[in-house]
């Protein structure tokens, strides 16, 4: 049977071997850190996403976009706005509007939310472990 970590009581993260790193500040260096890299990239790489989309919705939608409320990305972005986004983007409704450059878009959005949620949970879950199993 592997041995567990006598420190955190997690075998595996990120396929890294607990057990062989008891110091929580190798574990935060080598783990942590990157996985917060990626979640930075991947906001950024909303943005850009979130702007494509009403880049297309304006010019290609415009019955949708108004529905919307003409949101950007910063200057008209309110509550309301982010609301009909999310809303579009979980309900797929891109897909019943027959462009296909939209339901791409839609689909790698929905895919880069959950992914982007997942990853945060297990930050927090690791973070959440490493802290409250250090050795004092």
């Amino acid at each position: 049977m592997p041995q567990v970590s006598r420190c955190y009581n997690l075998p595996v993260i990120c396929g890294v071997m607990v057990s062989n790193m008891e110091d929580p500040a190798l574990l935060i260096q080598n783990i942590i850190m990157p996985l917060f890299a990626i979640l930075t990239i991947m906001v950024f790489l909303w943005f850009y996403l979130v702007h494509s989309l009403y880049k297309l919705l304006s010019d290609n939608h415009q019955a949708l976009y108004k529905e919307m409320g003409e949101p950007t990305l910063f200057l008209n972005n309110t509550p309301r706005s982010g609301i009909a986004l999310m809303k579009f983007i979980f309900r797929k409704q891109y897909k019943a509007r027959g462009d296909i450059k939209l339901e791409k878009l839609g689909a790698v959005m929905f895919a880069l939310f959950i992914t982007y949620i997942v990853l945060l949970a297990f930050a927090i879950v690791a973070i959440l472990a490493i802290t409250q199993n250090a050795k004092p």
